[in-house]
């Protein structure tokens, strides 16, 4: 996995490592949203999904194993507390042939053409890292010191690239 171009006309690969802990309802959106990726700007990537469940329990194994998705599908346990395990347990996964890595939580549901506009944005810069805009969903229930908290959200009005 070495830093390359790829070209909107190329055939990528992509691995999308989602990180998750105990939000079956987050992630079971986050997947369905990924099914529904469309491709205008850029070339279908052949895509993969990793899921790395940071619950103890491994409670989210079932959910994963019965999601009937559009692209394959592996499920990993981190058991080890804290999002940055979770994070390098999933990179640990990614197949040393893939082009792109892209990282979501169980949290944010992504615009159907979410990863398009990061590989266009990609391929028109060189960039070796690109970001785009998320806004969390926040489960019923969270104090509201946290969902109105303006900490998770990333800046919506960002120059484009």
């Amino acid at each position: 996995m070495g830093t390359s171009v790829i070209s909107s006309n190329e055939h990528a690969s992509v691995a999308v490592c989602i990180c998750t802990y105990q939000r079956h309802e987050g992630l079971q959106r986050l997947l369905s949203a990924l099914d529904g990726q469309q491709f205008r700007l850029s070339t279908q990537p052949s895509i993969r999904v990793i899921v790395v469940d940071n619950s103890p329990a491994g409670d989210a194994q079932s959910l994963v194993q019965s999601h009937q998705g559009r692209w394959p599908l592996l499920y990993l346990q981190e058991s080890r507390k804290g999002i940055s395990h979770a994070r390098n347990t999933g990179l640990s996964a990614v197949a040393q042939d893939t082009d792109f890595v892209a990282m979501i939580d169980d949290d944010v549901t992504p615009a159907n053409d979410w990863l398009d506009h990061l590989l266009d944005a990609q391929a028109r810069s060189g960039a070796d890292i690109v970001i785009g805009p998320t806004a969390p969903e926040f489960p019923a229930g969270t104090p509201p010191w946290i969902s109105s908290s303006e900490f998770f959200l990333k800046p919506q009005n960002q120059a484009q690239l």
